[in-house]
């Protein structure tokens, strides 16, 4: 009988020692008992996991201890296996590792997407296996409707793939709770009762839970400081008519000469960083907030979430707003080190800090501030190193509040480059993929393609890492941008034809070669060349076009669903109806295109299919994304 020996009490190794087991069971039929020593015993047999200074002289040299960074090793040895990591999520990404090597699979979040094999026992056969994050940041942002199980089944999903952070947004997340909650797109789900903010902080509370766990680091906040300093609903970005507490309205932003809330959205508001009240109390906010907030890993300290609503008063004038925003972060370095030394926090370069400061460089004693590059308004349907995403001439940097959205990735990487000259220090790539990206694509593939090229060139551009600001039901239609996105932050190396099909296989089985070739055939026939506008307008295609696709997903509507009953596994099966769902939305737009359907029949079809379809697919997100683009060229 084989035996699991953890060599610590920690959650995080606890957690790992009873999904190992669990799985070993589910696997081989035999359950593992799990003992926990103080000290390592080379010559005992079984199964021994804990972190690297837990194994004394048998630790490998290359892993070092670390709470940021990811590592760690496989070794069997006869009838010993060791599974070592630099802290304690790496000791369970090795568990996962171990567990893939098995045959297991994890193609999607969910029971729906689990892959188990059946063996008479686990091998002996001897295995050396080391392994490094080739970056630090490898994390999700909340975004879209999620459920609570929505959510806990991605933070699940992502600890199996080595992805270590997970960030809710704002002081908590229920603006992303509500509106699952409220389904106000969708009728036939019925009124739900507004959820109340204590089941907004439960809901938040249930998943870092899940998050600390796994040892994985937890990222709060981002936008929301400016309104929170004045008194305002600093948790959404909802409109208000309330009035800004007469002792604070001269710490707001001056514009066009008057200081009042931009366009009555107060997470949208700037502040006069040059009056000294105003600025003292946005640092002592944030300093507040975070001595209550211990369990905070990683602080987001955004501005405003608009542009062109800097201050214009003369004292504000004399620098650039990524001057001011670099003012703050200087106190915040301080200020925050006081509170907690292990405590990170983030600044941005997006909207008018996209241009690096003039004046003010950051202060990088304390060595605690991150830099996040949010390149928003970025063209997916290119690599951010694409030098065929250009613009003619480098614009120039704009006058204050006349700055707009570069458009083209390499304008957008030239102005990141800049910062290297006032920065240097931890940073990571803010990036919308499974947001913008994927609900205006007509497939998943080429998007996937660009998060690889993307991803493999985060260290050429100074970048250590990824967080995405994505929905968080985004397989649909094949998961492939999520699984290429947790590969190659993990590992920058691999080759995007193993990794595709490494993925795909796992997902449709033996014949996944045939659904490489249908996505590439309907991406060939609605994307074409890479251009910079992401949007694939059914409209714009000549009726001729538009009948020889709608033949195309007809005949192979039915194949997906004959494909679908012959899949060997339950989850390859979900995997064909996935497809099919998709496969039909296409096929419904095109009919849209021919005149044949209204828009309005697509959209209650997809509301109707929620039901099934909801664990994969954000329907809120395609709707605001794809319905109101096809309506405007419909």
């Amino acid at each position: 009988m084989t035996i699991l020996y953890k060599l610590s009490d920690e959650p995080e190794i606890n957690f790992a020692s009873l999904e190992l087991a669990r799985h070993i069971k589910k696997i081989t039929g035999h359950g593992v008992p799990i003992r926990q020593l103080k000290k390592y015993d080379p010559a005992k047999a079984g199964i021994w996991i804990g972190v690297v200074t837990s194994f004394g002289a048998a630790a490998p040299s290359a892993l070092t201890p670390s709470y940021w960074d990811d590592g760690y090793t496989l070794t069997q040895d006869g009838a010993q296996l060791r599974i070592m990591g630099t802290n304690g999520r790496s000791v369970l990404f090795g568990v996962y590792d171990y567990l893939e090597r098995l045959g297991v699979r994890w193609v999607r979040p969910g029971k729906s997407g689990e892959i188990i094999p059946a063996l008479d026992a686990l091998p002996t056969i001897p295995l050396e296996v080391q392994e490094i994050a080739s970056y630090r940041h490898r994390g999700v942002c909340i975004e879209g409707s999620p459920s609570l199980e929505h959510a806990l089944n991605m933070v699940d999903w992502m600890a199996k793939h080595r992805m270590n952070s997970f960030f809710l947004q704002f002081r908590h997340s229920g603006v992303f709770w509500e509106r699952w909650n409220a389904h106000s797109d969708n009728a036939q789900s019925g009124a739900a009762p507004q959820l109340s903010v204590e089941q907004f902080i439960a809901n938040d509370q249930a998943v870092i839970a899940a998050i600390k766990q796994r040892g994985m680091l937890l990222h709060q906040v981002g936008h929301g400081w400016t309104a929170a300093t004045l008194d305002m609903p600093c948790n959404s970005w909802q409109k208000t008519d309330q009035a800004v507490p007469a002792e604070k309205k001269r710490w707001l932003a001056k514009v066009n000469g008057r200081r009042t809330l931009f366009h009555h959205i107060p997470i949208n508001t700037e502040l006069c960083y040059s009056h000294r009240p105003a600025f003292q109390a946005l640092v002592a906010n944030i300093t507040t907030y975070a001595k209550g907030h211990p369990e905070i890993d990683v602080l987001h300290v955004w501005l405003s979430d608009a542009m062109n609503n800097k201050c214009e008063c003369a004292d504000c004038r004399v620098m650039s707003p990524a001057d001011w925003y670099v003012k703050l972060v200087n106190a915040l370095a301080e200020e925050l080190y006081q509170v907690n030394p292990l405590l990170r926090f983030v600044f941005l370069s997006y909207f008018e800090s996209w241009w690096a400061p003039q004046k003010l460089v950051v202060d990088a004693t304390r060595g605690n501030a991150i830099l996040m590059f949010a390149p928003i308004s970025r063209c997916f349907r290119h690599a951010l190193t694409d030098s065929a995403c250009s613009t003619p001439e480098a614009p120039a940097r704009p006058q204050l509040n006349a700055a707009h959205m570069p458009r083209s990735n390499q304008e957008l990487v030239n102005l990141l480059d800049e910062w290297w000259n006032a920065y240097s220090g931890d940073s990571f790539l803010f990036d919308y993929y499974l947001w913008s990206g994927l609900h205006m694509e007509a497939s998943d593939v080429e998007l996937a393609h660009i998060i690889h090229k993307d991803m493999r060139s985060l260290q050429g551009l100074g970048l250590n890492g990824l967080i995405s600001c994505q929905v968080l039901r985004s397989f649909w239609p094949t998961g492939l941008p999520m699984f290429a996105m947790a590969e190659t932050l993990w590992n920058r190396r691999v080759q995007w034809k193993a990794l595709k099909s490494r993925h795909l296989e796992a997902a449709f089985g033996a014949e996944y070669a045939w659904v490489d070739q249908y996505l590439q055939k309907i991406e060939k026939m609605l994307l074409g060349r890479p251009n910079h506008d992401s949007r694939y307008p059914l409209a714009a295609r000549l009726p001729k076009q538009l009948r020889a696709f709608e033949e195309f997903l007809t005949v192979n509507h039915i194949e997906l669903y004959a494909r679908a009953e012959n899949a060997q596994a339950p989850a390859q099966q979900e995997s064909y109806r996935i497809l099919a769902h998709h496969n039909q939305f296409l096929l419904m737009q095109c009919q849209v295109a021919l005149g044949k359907l209204t828009p309005d029949e697509l959209k209650t079809w997809l509301l109707r299919s929620e039901k099934e379809i909801h664990p994969h697919l954000d329907i809120p997100a395609l709707i605001s994304m794809q319905l109101s683009t096809h309506h405007q060229t419909a």
